[in-house]
């Protein structure tokens, strides 16, 4: 019988972890044409996420999202700078852009960067409506870290 139960609960856990996470943004951030910047820190992260990606489909502690409203129509470009402790593996960062609906929930897919390991990567969008947009920044092989994020609009 105690077996039973503790296959049960096994199972269990094994739904919840495949189940995907309707959590809100990490954050949230506005941008306008009065405050076209802003800058934040992740989380810090302790790995390991060896060979392979951390997809944001699940909670998980190697994705990390922020939501981005754009109050009139332009462009948007998104710099992230990995940080890692002196003497620690660095790995990359992934970045997604997608259109978004005031929860945060991923819609249409626009664009994909990524760095090979430690620095900066950018990515960027010219012509976007006013409206939001879902960043997705995914850790690839991080054993210990953070990083900077800066976003900056330029308003139509």
């Amino acid at each position: 019988m105690r077996a039973r139960g503790l296959a049960i609960i096994a199972a269990s856990a094994l739904v919840l972890l495949a189940t995907p996470s309707s959590a809100a943004p990490e954050r949230s951030i506005t941008l306008t044409p009065n405050a076209r910047t802003a800058s934040w820190t992740s989380d810090f992260r302790l790995g390991p996420y060896f060979g392979e990606s951390v997809g944001c489909d699940r909670e998980s502690l190697g994705c990390e999202t922020t939501l981005i409203r754009l109050t009139r129509a332009g462009a948007l470009s998104v710099t992230t700078t990995q940080r890692v402790p002196t003497n620690a593996l660095d790995g990359r960062l992934i970045l997604d852009l997608f259109r978004s609906r005031a929860a945060g929930d991923a819609g249409q897919h626009i664009s994909t960067q990524q760095q090979r390991s430690g620095g900066a990567v950018s990515i960027s969008a010219r012509s976007l409506p006013a409206g939001y947009y879902l960043l997705e920044v995914k850790w690839y092989d991080l054993t210990v870290g953070d990083y900077t994020g800066t976003a900056n609009y330029v308003p139509r």
